[in-house]
């Protein structure tokens, strides 16, 4: 029931509205103040913010009248006259706000918010309650409603405007918080995907490597004869190998895009980071653009792998969605580094894309900032490149024209030589080899791994084959030993982690003789254990020259040993 109407108000205009009484002071003096401060201070909204809708509820005419008119100049405005429509009217078509007196027929303003917060639909939509009853008492109540505003009649129209302009934003902030954390979530479940996809990946993917390696080698051997069939076949294999080689650098880059877990850093060289980064956005970038490449020699940098590589994978997103398909040939991304004066590694990428408009240029790495249609992202892109920059001690800067391109420039300082390491990584062509047989032990729970470990080594040496952890290490416990031991670390049962705690207490000798070959450290138990020992990895998928080199370095190291501890 409306508590005064405007013919009721008219009709003794001696005494003062309600909207007088409740605001203070002549109505039309109030408006006209407000529209002249609103537009002067708050000025002219942006156009996503105009189409925002707030749902006013007040069973008082006047003030209805008076809340319409000081908000449709900046928000769509729907009033209605007590709480149970405003109810049905949010959830039949939820609005960005609600302003609702407290004391109303049929549903009061704190009844209104407790059935706002159990409807999934308006649970999370600011409500503002308006109320006549002031008094920390009062406050305190309506807050314990879970409304997220009070306000006390007579109150400032500039004080309204400020706070639902307040909590629109904060509401807007929140809904992309949310989006962020549905994003994390689900790039956090396709990360484990990936690692779980590389990891089964790489065991066929070595089998097929190493087997055409083998297969090269004989063919080799066999092309003395100068038969153009044979030639055809090695020219045939060796593309095959390159078509291998490229799902190799696919797979690892889903293993290093799918690493979740705490921080790691250590000394990094930016080049195969970079060329990672262009395999995962290649698709994407040779749709619109030439990839230029222009790679100098800079200082190693200290850096987690994972992070920094996703600096560059999306500054060359970036590059590609700035430049329209349909002219490959007439645009370019460029990929360079080299050291600037102060001996920092300087990466710079380059695009002929539409480029950034300089008003807007030095806000591009302000969160949530972006020129985006919605849907295609959510303006945390350079932001989060510009942390992750950030909290290694360097720089993310950018230069951009119009209609000419942009270049984001990214200066790192190098590695301390305290942390400065190689990186546990073996050659792929063999050197001269020693000449030494020994015992090699190969545990692997894939058969098709064993057979080909046993294929590459067993002409040289003496090759023992397990596809399971348990009986090896009980081989081992009774008194076998072998000059080389080549074991998976993720195996059902007895893994390779197991093996090694067991032998380090039992068998420390031995312990030294171990070297595990994994097609990807999935878990952050396993990837902290690998980063923990000093002993070799062997990342699958592998070739088998690595592998003869490796036993031959092995054997080589065991007999300095025994040489040493002889004199």
């Amino acid at each position: 029931m409306i508590k005064q109407s405007s013919a009721e108000r008219n009709a003794n205009p001696a005494e003062p509205s309600a909207t007088e009484r409740l605001v203070g002071g002549s109505a039309v003096a109030k408006l006209s103040s407000t529209m002249d401060w609103s537009k002067s201070t708050l000025g002219p909204l942006e156009s996503s913010e105009r189409k925002q809708r707030i749902l006013v509820a007040d069973d008082n005419a006047d003030m209805c009248e008076y809340l319409g008119v000081i908000l449709r100049p900046h928000w769509e405005v729907e009033l209605v006259e007590n709480g149970r429509a405003a109810l049905n009217s949010a959830i039949d078509n939820p609005p960005d706000l609600i302003l609702s007196d407290v004391m109303m027929p049929e549903m009061d303003g704190v009844a209104l918010v407790r059935a706002l917060r159990e409807n999934t639909k308006t649970a999370a939509t600011p409500v503002i309650l308006l109320s006549a009853r002031g008094g920390e008492e009062a406050v305190i109540e309506g807050l314990e409603t879970l409304a997220d505003d009070y306000l006390v009649k007579p109150f400032s129209s500039r004080e309204l405007l400020t706070r639902i302009r307040t909590h629109l934003r904060m509401s807007s902030v929140r809904q992309r918080l949310q989006a962020e954390l549905v994003i994390a979530d689900r790039l956090s479940a396709v990360g484990m995907l990936a690692a779980g996809v590389a990891h089964e990946i790489n065991n066929p993917l070595a089998v097929v490597t190493s087997n055409l390696d083998l297969v090269l080698d004989e063919l080799r051997k066999a092309s003395q004869s100068s038969s153009p069939g044979v030639s055809e076949l090695e020219m045939m294999l060796n593309e095959a190998r390159q078509g291998a080689d490229r799902i190799a650098e696919i797979v690892s880059g889903m293993k290093t895009f799918a690493r979740a877990g705490e921080e790691r850093r250590r000394a990094l060289d930016v080049q195969p980071l970079l060329e990672l980064a262009v395999n995962v956005a290649f698709n994407g970038l040779r749709q619109r653009a030439r990839i230029v490449k222009d790679f100098a020699k800079v200082p190693l940098i200290e850096a987690d792998e994972a992070r920094i590589s996703q600096v560059f994978v999306n500054l060359l997103v970036n590059a590609a969605q700035s430049i329209p398909e349909g002219d490959v040939q007439q645009n370019q991304v460029g990929i360079s580094t080299r050291t600037d004066a102060l001996g920092r590694c300087v990466v710079e990428i380059t695009d002929t894309g539409c480029g950034i408009a300089p008003e807007i240029l030095d806000r591009i790495f302000d969160p949530f900032f972006t020129t985006k249609a919605i849907g295609e992202g959510i303006g945390l892109g350079l932001s989060i490149c510009h942390r992750i920059v950030s909290a290694i001690g360097g720089e993310l800067t950018a230069q951009s024209e119009l209609g000419v391109g942009s270049t984001f420039r990214i200066l790192l300082p190098p590695a301390a030589l305290a942390v400065a390491h190689e990186q546990k990584a073996q050659p792929t062509t063999a050197p001269p080899s020693s000449g030494l047989r020994g015992r090699v032990l190969i545990i692997d729970d894939d058969p098709l791994i064993v057979g080909l470990l046993c294929r590459i080594l067993d002409k040289q040496h003496d090759v023992t084959c397990l596809t399971d952890g348990k009986p090896a290490l009980d081989l081992l416990l009774s008194g076998h030993r072998y000059d080389v031991i080549l074991c998976d670390l993720m195996m059902p049962g007895t893994n390779g982690m197991d093996i090694y705690a067991a032998l380090s207490g039992a068998l420390p000798e031995q312990v030294q003789r171990l070297v595990f070959v994994s097609g990807g450290a999935v878990t952050p138990g396993t990837r902290k254990f690998i980063e923990d020992i000093p002993n070799r990895l062997v990342e699958k998928p592998f070739s088998a020259n690595q592998i003869r080199t490796l036993v031959s370095d092995l054997l080589s190291e065991g007999q300095a040993r025994a040489q040493a501890v002889e004199r």
